[in-house]
């Protein structure tokens, strides 16, 4: 993650950070999960997901869903996201998965909203408990010192 440095100088300055999450996902019927998400930079989501490809034995499986949430760094930011979550499942403790994002991100405060993708994409390693490397990327229209504040 890409943090200004708050110094005021024009080229907004930033430090690259790793981001760490937990996110507690559970089925509640068929294909269909819920999910939250709480990150280290005050972020938390919530989010639906269906799965409209593949099943428990499929290599290949593709989802969509909403996710709605907000992000405490910085200006306090509400956003929501439209994913398409794909994913290779190579065997059943080891996925690799590509996930673009339509992104909305509202400053109530500074009365701005932006409209912008995102992705991210890694490697998730497990069966029942899960650890993920992911990398991820967030852009924004209008690009400003807010968009590049919270640019992962």
């Amino acid at each position: 993650m890409h943090v200004n440095d708050g110094t005021g100088d024009e080229d907004y300055s930033r430090y690259t950070i790793p981001l760490a999450e937990v996110y507690y996902q559970r089925g509640v019927a068929k294909n269909v999960d819920l999910g939250l998400k709480l990150g280290l930079s005050s972020s938390f989501t919530a989010d639906v997901k269906w799965q409209f490809h593949g099943d428990k034995r499929s290599k290949i499986a593709a989802s969509t869903g909403l996710v709605v949430g907000s992000l405490g760094i910085g200006p306090f930011a509400g956003q929501a996201q439209v994913p398409l979550y794909l994913s290779w499942h190579k065997n059943e403790k080891t996925a690799i998965y590509l996930t673009p994002r339509y992104t909305l991100l509202v400053f109530p405060k500074e009365e701005r909203t932006y409209h912008g993708y995102s992705g991210s994409t890694g490697v998730i390693f497990g069966k029942r408990t899960k650890f993920a490397l992911d990398f991820s990327y967030l852009y924004l229209r209008g690009y400003d010192k807010y968009s590049r504040a919270l640019a992962y």
